[in-house]
């Protein structure tokens, strides 16, 4: 799908964009990119964080190791860098959202990071995301409405999905910060 992407871009886009690799792991970068990573996950994720983890790890020990090091700090987390689109917060949060909407099957994972977003303005986090973009643009994007928007475009499998995240921010709430409380 990626191929066929870049390959529909006009040829003075195409032409611009990055020819290197900006996310290679080397001795000098692997402890920012796992303290980006393990960052990045808590702030989507937290209070269930931590039980996120431990359930990850029943089905394989790694795999919580490898989402959170290689994906959250490999991926989604940006690099630190001179030159370069940086993504942001709010902006990777949505484009984590579009592709598990367009993925189909993974509700706890599209679950978990509409959460995570409405997260970033509850806590005030998307104020230090300097591409986060206007107060007014992002309040709408956690708003209900926003939520409907990018969960799916019809109106009420959206509303059946926020009640849902509704539910769930309220049993984050009432778990405060306890990761141990929560979902088994």
């Amino acid at each position: 799908m990626l191929s066929a992407f870049r390959a529909s871009l006009p040829l003075c886009i195409a032409s611009s964009l990055d020819a290197k690799p900006s996310r290679c792991l080397h001795v000098s970068n692997i402890e920012s990119v796992n303290a980006r990573g393990r960052a990045l996950w808590k702030q989507i994720h937290r209070p269930l964080d931590t039980t996120l983890e431990h359930k990850l790890a029943q089905a394989h020990p790694d795999l919580p190791v490898f989402i959170v090091h290689n994906v959250y700090g490999g991926l989604f987390a940006d690099p630190e860098r001179v030159t370069g689109a940086m993504l942001g917060r709010i902006a990777t949060s949505l484009c984590a959202i579009a592709c598990l909407r367009a993925q189909q099957g993974v509700g706890p994972q599209l679950l978990g990071h509409v959460c995570g977003l409405k997260k970033a303005w509850e806590d005030g986090s998307w104020k230090s995301d300097p591409h986060a973009g206007e107060e007014h643009a992002v309040r709408w994007l956690v708003s209900d409405e926003g939520c409907i928007w990018h969960l799916c475009a019809d109106q009420a499998k959206a509303l059946m999905m926020l009640s849902l995240i509704q539910r769930v921010v309220a049993l984050q709430h009432r778990a405060g910060d306890d990761s141990s409380k929560g979902f088994t």
